[in-house]
């Protein structure tokens, strides 16, 4: 096994104890040692991966960002309303890790990280300006958080319409700061 699979292979037991920590108890009451003796690592190894258990959360996102990045740049239609797709199908098959975060309020970090790269990094965004992409981000949030809370009563579709009309700028005609339809 090569060095980096190593590196990655424990970062993930590591990432998978902590969540699982966090089904029992809240984030403050987790200890480093408990999140490496659930990992089968040792505190030593922790510390080479993570300076703080914060930097997990961090780490997941990173990890969940790549493979959201991944799955777009492997489909045949690369639209917004794809790229919203992909989102949600994600923070779906993440649900428990996310309602664990949602619980203790560390969730917004790094969403508000992760969704300021995707909309940095990628053209569909680039005509919002600085404050339109913190209210997409914002928006996005909102709606993440309705997902997690009303998994059932939760639309999807309706979502990434709304979603997507917004940074589309659909509901930019008639504005009082004389902004043009950027359709």
């Amino acid at each position: 096994m090569k060095q980096v699979e190593k590196v990655e292979y424990s970062k993930q037991w590591i990432t998978e104890a902590f969540y699982l920590l966090m089904k029992k108890k809240p984030f403050h009451d987790i200890r480093i040692k408990e999140i490496a003796e659930k990992a089968g690592v040792s505190r030593r190894t922790f510390y080479r991966h993570f300076e703080r258990k914060e930097d997990i959360l961090i780490y997941n996102g990173d990890f969940l960002l790549n493979d959201l990045s991944r799955q777009y740049r492997l489909m045949e239609s690369t639209d917004i309303f794809s790229l919203l797709d992909i989102s949600f199908n994600c923070r779906e098959a993440e649900h428990d890790n996310c309602m664990v975060a949602y619980r203790d309020s560390l969730i917004y970090p790094a969403f508000n990280r992760n969704w300021g790269t995707i909309m940095d990094k990628n053209p569909l965004f680039s005509h919002l300006t600085y404050e339109e992409k913190r209210f997409v981000c914002g928006g996005m949030y909102s709606i993440l958080l309705e997902q997690i809370e009303n998994g059932d009563r939760f639309n999807k579709t309706e979502a990434i319409n709304a979603i997507a009309d917004m940074i589309l700028g659909h509901h930019r005609r008639g504005s009082p700061y004389g902004r043009e339809d950027a359709q």
